[in-house]
């Protein structure tokens, strides 16, 4: 019992000596042990970056910036990162376009970032709303108020819905 205190002594005695001498040669610059750690981070980083790449390709921007972000500067990832942010920003300019039923602004705002998100979704969905817009227009003209009035809800006051629906309904 008497001689486990020293072993644990020598073994931490040990650990302290290499940890020092492991200091030691980092604080003097020993070359070849720091461009083997720095090769190590750039070798993850450069691994970060083509991920970012590859996934920024497949249009899976939010995987990207993920990869991006981990790749801390790495080649141009910070443009990359500054893209995905203006896609985002567009994206979510759309939306509240959208919201507004403004229609238009938002096809072309959501056109501008086809690949970013659901814009394809909102984009199909405008092009509904614009063709019950448009089907309810050759109605009314038709003078069918009735199935008109219908197309003109559907279209979510897409154009002057709303103004035709007041018309009908008076």
């Amino acid at each position: 019992a008497a001689g486990r205190p020293s072993r644990r002594r020598a073994a931490l005695c040990c650990l302290a000596a290499a940890f020092i001498l492991l200091a030691a040669m980092l604080l003097s610059g020993c070359s070849s042990l720091n461009q083997g750690i720095g090769s190590l981070f750039g070798n993850q980083r450069k691994e970060f970056y083509q991920k970012g790449v590859d996934a920024y390709n497949n249009n899976d921007f939010y995987s990207a910036r993920d990869y991006f972000r981990t790749a801390e500067g790495y080649a141009n990832s910070k443009s990359y990162l500054e893209a995905i942010d203006e896609y985002e920003r567009l994206y979510l300019e759309a939306v509240e376009l959208l919201e507004a039923k403004d229609y238009e602004a938002a096809k072309r705002t959501f056109e501008a970032v086809e690949a970013f998100g659901n814009s394809k979704d909102y984009l199909a969905y405008i092009a509904d709303l614009k063709s019950f817009y448009t089907e309810a227009m050759q109605l009314y003209a038709g003078q069918d108020f009735v199935a008109a009035r219908e197309r003109f809800v559907q279209s979510s006051d897409y154009g002057q819905a709303a103004d035709y629906i007041k018309s009908i309904d008076d």
